[in-house]
């Protein structure tokens, strides 16, 4: 479940690129070859230099993935973000923390910080700075910087589900990519609260603890299941 870079030989190296694509019910780890390691979620790819080039470091990604850069101001950090029909969300630090998360299917693609500073930006004439605990996600009207529950964002990365008035849509979406099915929801959004608990349990664990606070029913074929009153 990981990959280190960080004692690779330049020789070795020359200038190739790897791309890491992670399926579904699985986390990643990298360690990059200038000691910054990177969790990527399940459905989600990295695409980043075997070795990285002295005055660059730069790396996508599509999808989900959590970042513990290693500190250098003379080379900053730089994360380009993919987002469906959109230009990508880039994201610069010079040694910081933080997660990004832009699947296609997230009605509000973002960054949050968790600890250090980060830029983050849209275009050259938008861009926004994070202190901890913010996040900047992309609107219709361009970013917008509001607080992040840190630690339901980040429970991917413990391998956990974490909600904290958390829409049903949003807790669907998580489970549908962790364990790759599709899921319609055919109620109103409500707010759910409960975790962390574990993401090693079958799907049929948290369709009847979510059934139970939400009174729907649910019904299960094959990889599709439907939600209902």
């Amino acid at each position: 479940g990981s990959i280190d870079y960080s004692k690779i030989s330049e020789k070795r190296a020359a200038s190739m690129y790897h791309i890491l694509e992670v399926p579904s019910n699985h986390v990643h780890k990298i360690t990059l070859s200038d000691g910054s390691k990177v969790w990527i979620n399940a459905m989600s790819a990295i695409r980043y230099p075997v070795l990285f080039r002295k005055n660059e470091r730069e790396v996508e990604v599509t999808g989900e993935a959590y970042f513990e850069v290693t500190h250098n101001p003379a080379h900053p950090f730089r994360v380009e973000a993919a987002i469906k029909d959109k230009a990508p969300l880039v994201i610069e630090a010079v040694g910081t923390a933080f997660n990004v998360n832009t699947y296609a299917d997230e009605p509000f693609p973002s960054a949050t910080l968790i600890e250090g500073k980060v830029n983050v930006s849209l275009s050259e004439k938008e861009m926004v700075q994070l202190r901890p605990n913010q996040q900047a996600r992309v609107t219709s009207k361009g970013l917008k910087v509001g607080q992040g529950k840190v630690d339901v964002i980040t429970a991917w990365t413990k391998n956990e589900f974490n909600f904290d008035d958390t829409p049903l849509s949003e807790v669907l979406r998580q489970l549908a990519r962790w364990y790759n099915v599709e899921i319609i929801q055919n109620i109103p959004d409500q707010s759910f609260k409960a975790g962390p608990f574990s993401r090693n349990q079958p799907i049929e664990y948290w369709l009847r603890l979510l059934s139970k606070t939400e009174e729907f029913t649910y019904n299960i074929d094959g990889r599709r299941i439907t939600i209902t009153k």
